[in-house]
């Protein structure tokens, strides 16, 4: 038999084909399957998620370009796909992780159980699955009641039209708070659902910047032209280890913080060299006292194409017209033909904006501390939760 299309958009957003020419609004059908006790427990894998960081960062990254990925939003991501996945396409993501199916949804649970919210230091987590009106009783109860077990997914069935077009890039739109309010221009000819997660962070700096801390200098861009600017001047904690000097600014509330490292070396460079055992020594070491520093004001989009990344990985099968098992989700044949992720970052005087959407489309130190630190050439950034390390979101600034 040949196999349905299923396109996946994983920036937040999972694609799966079908012919189709329906036309009504989407009816959410999330009402037949309310959160229930999963019977799952929240585990986080810190092995797991450093290295799932580091490779999607370098995947994502392309020299001279800034980067931007969301591990958070890209293993939940992951989680509401793999459970769709049964035989060999399974087994693969499986092996890719590290983590068996059970293992891989205790750190999706973890992950979003953990996040903490506040006035002034907001973080929400979205998921939504998309079916399009004739495919919908194909797609088996028991993916939806667990992904709405487990994620609190929204279940909607709409016709794949223009109207379900602007619907999809809405609900993006409301839960990035307006950062990414399009993912999608319209549908393939077989497309028959979409998943997709959302992220966004929204925190004020606990230490206020003032206006006489807002100074113009020259930013040295990786394309070799220079951008004037606003820099950030303040004292702040010193991270510091072999070949890097950076630091750690707290938002409100002291859940999370903002993170910038100068390498030594090219930071593309730096960041190949990278693993998660480094990432986690970086915070983990993180008591150096205090130092001066300058940082830009910087804006910037991000893609990640999450198929090549998980592809190099070991995930393949998924991705194959032929070889594709997604039994667990239907017994209709499908594949994934997309899994993508796109972000954005907002940093300035007043805090952090971050948005992701997911859619399936140092032992001696040679030389002491340093006493300033001016981020006026590319550097990596992260934005971690500060009770267990892990990054929300990682990359790199290249050019301004």
């Amino acid at each position: 038999m040949k196999k349905r299309i299923l396109s996946l958009l994983l920036l937040l957003a999972l694609l799966l084909s079908f012919t189709s020419c329906i036309g009504v609004r989407a009816d959410e059908l999330s009402a037949g399957y309310e959160k229930r006790d999963s019977g799952v427990k929240a585990a986080h894998n810190e092995g797991f998620y450093a290295d799932f960081s580091v490779k999607l960062l370098n995947g994502a990254a392309k020299k001279g370009k800034n980067a931007l990925v969301s591990p958070l939003s890209a293993t939940v991501a992951l989680a509401l796909l793999a459970n769709g996945l049964g035989g060999e396409s399974l087994s693969q993501t499986e092996r890719a992780t590290g983590l068996t199916l059970d293992g891989l949804n205790a750190e999706a649970l973890y992950l979003s159980q953990s996040l903490k919210t506040g006035d002034k230091c907001k973080i929400r987590l979205a998921n939504s699955l998309w079916f399009e009106d004739m495919f919908k009783t194909s797609v088996k109860s028991a993916y939806l009641q667990k992904n709405a077990d487990l994620f609190g997914a929204q279940i909607y069935a709409a016709p794949f039209d223009s109207s379900t077009v602007s619907d999809i890039n809405k609900w993006c739109g409301k839960n990035t708070d307006g950062m990414i309010n399009k993912i999608i221009d319209g549908f393939t000819e077989n497309t028959v659902l979409m998943g997709i997660n959302a992220l966004v962070f929204d925190a004020e700096w606990r230490a206020k910047y003032e206006k006489n801390d807002i100074k113009k200098l020259i930013f040295h861009n990786y394309d070799g032209t220079e951008k004037k600017t606003d820099f950030l001047c303040s004292d702040e904690q010193l991270l510091y280890g072999d070949g890097y000097a950076g630091f750690y600014k707290m938002y409100e509330g002291d859940n999370y913080c903002f993170t910038a490292i100068l390498p030594d070396k090219d930071v593309y460079e730096f960041a190949s060299e990278l693993t998660g055992e480094k990432l986690n020594k970086m915070w983990s070491e993180h008591n150096h006292g205090s130092v001066s520093v300058k940082l830009p004001e910087f804006a910037f989009d991000g893609e990640a194409d999450l198929k090549e990344i998980f592809g190099n990985m070991g995930m393949t099968d998924v991705f194959d017209r032929e070889k594709a098992d997604m039994s667990n989700l239907s017994d209709t044949d499908c594949y994934i033909s997309a899994f993508e992720q796109k972000t954005r970052i907002e940093l300035d005087r007043n805090g952090t904006k971050a948005a992701a959407i997911s859619f399936f489309p140092g032992a001696g130190m040679a030389a002491p501390p340093p006493e300033e630190i001016i981020f006026d050439r590319p550097f990596l950034f992260t934005i971690t939760d500060v009770s267990n390390g892990i990054p929300l979101f990682i990359g790199i600034a290249a050019n301004l």
